[in-house]
């Protein structure tokens, strides 16, 4: 057990993909920093509670699989936790859309048929997520001000 090597990992895990490249898993990684770019970009730049909210909830998302990961993969010389597993890439799917679908079209956990329907689920699931954000905005970040401002 390399501690130092250990201890990298878990510092790179802040930002989900860095120690995945660290540890070897170039490919997943760069998918992962494309999907962390797009939280910290929004969390950065939004005025919004709610969205602030949401894309928290969806960087813990991203970051306990991947950190958890990289621990094994680093203390152990392989992983234990699959973050290729058709959990996780739904998951991913559900909570960052459009950005995990390198992912699902990576994993080999995932049918050719499968993979198409999931391409073609995430913007109908997409277009019906925005569309009761859309209608619900307003009365969802008032209330959660209210409750944050008590």
């Amino acid at each position: 057990m390399n501690k130092k090597k250990i201890i990298f990992a878990l510092v790179f895990s802040l930002i989900p993909g860095l120690s995945q490249i660290y540890v070897g898993e170039r490919k997943k990684g760069l998918m992962l920093l494309v999907i962390d770019a797009g939280i910290f970009i929004t969390i950065i730049f939004s005025k919004s509670y709610l969205m602030r909210l949401l894309m928290s909830g969806i960087f813990i998302v991203t970051f306990l699989p991947a950190a958890i990961e990289s621990y094994q993969i680093a203390k152990y010389g392989e992983k234990k936790l699959d973050t290729n597993s058709r959990w996780y890439v739904t998951i991913l799917l559900l909570c960052t859309g459009f950005t995990a679908l390198p992912l699902l079209w990576n994993s080999d956990k995932f049918t050719k048929k499968a993979k198409v329907a999931w391409t073609s689920a995430v913007p109908l699931l997409a277009f019906l997520f925005f569309g009761f954000l859309i209608k619900y905005w307003n009365l969802l970040e008032d209330s959660l001000k209210r409750t944050l401002n008590r």
